[in-house]
């Protein structure tokens, strides 16, 4: 005759045994502690067969899954027995989980958070323009650093490009470069000049666009900028 024997802690069905007959009385079956005659049935998944003292009850085990809180989005493990409390999912939340909430069914974009979504899309556009600014201005195959700093440098330089001693040397990310002339410098100032304004302009484009866009366009945004 086999055994079902189940835990001290949870009482839950750890496994089978064969019973042994008592050598004091004949036609009966020992039975160990935490144990019972009686079959459990079977558990399906996310299920576990639990002992109450008299039957085998089958309950919700989702021990050892990560659910998410819907109200925060925040993680968290499953360590007992049991259904699901109210107000978690398993559903993984999407990046950016502050702009979502839970509709009790999926995650979808927080309406009332489109504006801080804006703003900050919004910044990381005029953050992306600075860089571009800052590092992406070339002339004659050699980069240079346009901050506020070199611009006012620049600008005073190609003031009084027509005192300046030739070759004059410009320092550059990539090194340092000689203009040749009075005529080379005026063209690399208002290339320069030219440049940011493009960049800016372009700027402005993107923040501009950003109006249309839905909630769940802009957070997609914010993750490609």
């Amino acid at each position: 005759m086999n055994y079902y024997s189940f835990s001290s802690v949870t009482k839950e069905y750890t496994g089978v045994g064969e019973a042994k007959l008592s050598p004091l009385e004949k036609n009966v079956y020992l039975l160990p502690g935490r144990a019972t005659f009686i079959e459990p049935p079977q558990a399906g998944e996310n299920e576990v067969a639990i002992w109450n003292g008299q039957a085998w009850e089958i309950k919700q085990d989702f021990r050892g899954e990560t659910v998410y809180d819907t109200a925060t989005g925040e993680p968290f493990a499953i360590c007992d027995i049991g259904p699901l409390r109210g107000g978690v999912t398993p559903t993984v939340p999407p990046r950016l989980k502050q702009y979502y909430s839970h509709d009790g069914v999926a995650w979808i974009p927080n309406e009332s958070k489109r504006a801080a979504l804006l703003e900050m899309a919004k910044n990381k556009i005029d953050a992306a323009t600075d860089t571009r600014i800052l590092t992406g201005f070339q002339f004659s195959g050699h980069n240079f650093k346009l901050s506020l700093e070199n611009q006012m440098n620049f600008k005073t330089e190609s003031e009084m490009r027509d005192y300046l001693v030739y070759p004059h040397r410009v320092k550059a990310i990539d090194g340092y470069f000689a203009f040749e002339s009075a005529e080379q410098y005026r063209l690399f100032y208002l290339a320069g000049i030219a440049f940011i304004r493009q960049a800016v302009e372009a700027g402005w484009a993107q923040k501009d666009a950003l109006n249309n866009l839905s909630t769940a366009d802009l957070i997609a945004a914010i993750n490609e900028v």
